[in-house]
């Protein structure tokens, strides 16, 4: 009888460890709770912003420039960049200030706060910073200034573009890396809270900054990569570099079901892995498939979404960079031709050609 139950207590066992082999999406405190797990919790019980289908916070500009007289806009690009012309009214505040300047200002007196970069990409990434914090009525224009006026509207038309190297590019599943555990991250002695932890990690990574120029990234820069950055012409993309296209299945594979598909073929980078926005990042999905001993690469569609999702994930630890111009700098033609995809590509009919300041005036 003994013999009997003890059989069936290793059989129960052994069919509780294989459907966790099976199941890879295991929650973050499989690995024991440490003050990473403790943040990461801290979040999703808060709300999990970045897989609630809330992120991205984006504003298109007809609206910002509808209400100019309601939102405040907050312009996070270089002083001389500010000059050179801005949005009525907006403030010019540097991304290492912009937490100082939430915590001593009214901001809950606006109905919405607009944040607003170059490309949208960096001010995507300090918005998601601040709403990660607590701010909900943080915003960040979708193209940035692009979208605002064709005078700012060069970068992305020199960026819109096919990868010269699309033809590399396939439609294999490559696994998922293996789970490993979190990053371990370290505090100071004073922050003892969870909020006080979470201040802590957002004013480092405010302070390191996010650049949306491609002539400003180096290759140690933190928190945004280009195409340079990963791909090497005669080896192909860099195996120490883990690539991630976050977006639909559109973005990543070719299309199946419409006929006409310009890149016919050529769907993603040789061993990128797809995550589903508002899903995978989830403590009990894919997050611990990120690795802890190399880069990670995210893409999206136009670089915005994923410096959301670097934002948050940078915050946790882990050494994520978003692509610049995702998609729009990979597969453009696809872009603009698939349906699920045109309202992500950057076109000529995004600008407005709204009117604009030059000096220093508000």
């Amino acid at each position: 009888m003994l013999l009997y139950l003890r059989n069936i207590y290793f059989l129960l066992i052994f069919l509780i460890l294989s459907g966790c082999l099976e199941e890879p999406e295991i929650p973050s405190a499989f690995f024991g709770v440490n003050e990473t797990a403790e943040l990461l919790s801290f979040l999703e019980k808060r709300g999990d912003y970045i897989n609630s289908g809330l992120a991205p916070s984006l504003i298109e500009a007809e609206e910002a420039f509808a209400h100019l007289n309601e939102y405040l806009v907050i312009d996070v690009r270089p002083p001389q960049e500010f000059i050179n012309g801005h949005i009525e009214g907006a403030l010019n505040i540097q991304n290492n200030d912009l937490l100082n300047y939430f915590s001593n200002n009214n901001v809950n007196s606006y109905q919405k706060i607009v944040i607003v970069s170059q490309t949208g990409q960096s001010a995507a990434y300090y918005a998601c910073l601040l709403i990660l914090f607590g701010y909900n009525n943080v915003y960040s224009m979708n193209f940035g200034m692009a979208s605002w006026n064709t005078d700012f509207a060069s970068m992305w038309l020199n960026h819109s573009k096919n990868f010269f190297r699309v033809d590399s590019f396939n439609n294999e599943t490559y696994p998922d890396n293996d789970i490993s555990a979190l990053p371990v991250l370290s505090f100071s002695a004073s922050a003892k809270t969870n909020n006080e932890r979470l201040r802590e990690r957002i004013e480092i990574l405010l302070n390191e900054g996010f650049k949306d120029n491609p002539e400003d990234i180096t290759e140690s820069y933190n928190a945004s990569l280009i195409l340079e950055n990963i791909f090497d012409e005669e080896t192909g993309f860099n195996p120490g570099i883990y690539i991630v296209g976050y977006g639909i299945p559109d973005m990543f594979f070719t299309s199946t079901i419409l006929a006409g598909d310009p890149l016919a073929g050529f769907g993603h980078p040789r061993g990128a892995v797809i995550f589903s926005p508002g899903i995978d990042l989830g403590s009990t999905r894919k997050l611990q498939t990120i690795p802890l001993n190399k880069t990670t690469a995210i893409y999206s569609y136009s670089g915005q979404l994923s410096a959301y999702a670097a934002a948050y994930l940078r915050l946790l630890g882990y050494d994520v960079k978003s692509l610049l111009f995702g998609a729009n700098n990979l597969i453009y033609s696809r872009m603009i031709w698939n349906s699920s995809l045109e309202k992500y590509a950057f076109t000529s009919s995004r600008i407005m050609n709204y009117p604009y300041l030059i000096g220093n005036e508000e």
